[in-house]
């Protein structure tokens, strides 16, 4: 993986025949390789006999790369399995912000009630969107968190689908919400702190890794 590839988010499907096989990714240049140097996210098995094994990753580090194929089923030891390998590299320039009414341009977000036990949330799409590419996840975290700036907000839903608004649950606390914009295998930024542009601290557990571009 060179350098001029970094922020490139690339997906590796590998669809065996015969069998069953898993696959992981692994960062070291050693002759022999331990599924527990696995990268996290890239250990997979899930599919079972003759299903395809897939994750994505976007890489930060340049460096040496293995991937391994393997059986892991050790009673199948003996089996002829073959696979097709996939490799796909998709370049990404970064994913940018949902509109604030201040330093983002376009339809702010809002907050409604929807009935007695649920909430609407509206908001513009991205200034970076692509149509048809870019999803919307909703992080909450308890209003007293947002009032001191030590956020504490995790994902209430990583993925609302293409469209501008999502029903949530009210929940029995107060909380602050934020859209963040997705591409991918990527996310984008999670909105600004004050009018000086300092960037909101990205979530404890996020749904997908960070790429943060600016708005046009």
């Amino acid at each position: 993986m060179q350098a001029g590839d970094l922020g490139t988010s690339w997906t590796f499907t590998v669809t065996p025949a015969g069998g069953d096989i898993g696959i992981a990714l692994i960062n070291q240049s050693i002759q022999y390789f331990r599924l527990a140097d696995a990268m996290p996210g890239t250990l997979v098995n899930a599919g079972g006999t003759n299903q395809a094994e897939i994750f994505s990753i976007t890489f930060a580090t340049a460096g040496y790369y293995a991937l391994l194929i393997y059986k892991p089923d050790s009673s199948q030891v003996s089996n002829a399995i073959s696979y097709v390998l996939d490799i796909t590299g998709i370049p990404s320039s970064g994913v940018a912000e949902t509109p604030d009414g201040s330093l983002v341009p376009g339809v702010p977000f809002t907050i409604s009630k929807s009935g007695t036990t649920q909430l609407e949330l509206n908001w513009g799409v991205s200034c970076d969107e692509n149509p048809g590419e870019t999803i919307y996840e909703i992080y909450r975290g308890t209003l007293a968190s947002f009032a001191s700036g030590t956020y504490d907000h995790i994902p209430l839903l990583c993925d609302s689908g293409t469209d501008t608004s999502e029903k949530v649950s009210a929940g029995t606390s107060s909380y602050y919400y934020l859209i963040v914009p997705a591409e991918k295998a990527e996310e984008g930024g999670y909105g600004f702190v004050d009018p000086t542009g300092s960037n909101r601290p990205a979530s404890v557990s996020p749904c997908l890794v960070q790429n943060r571009a600016n708005c046009p």
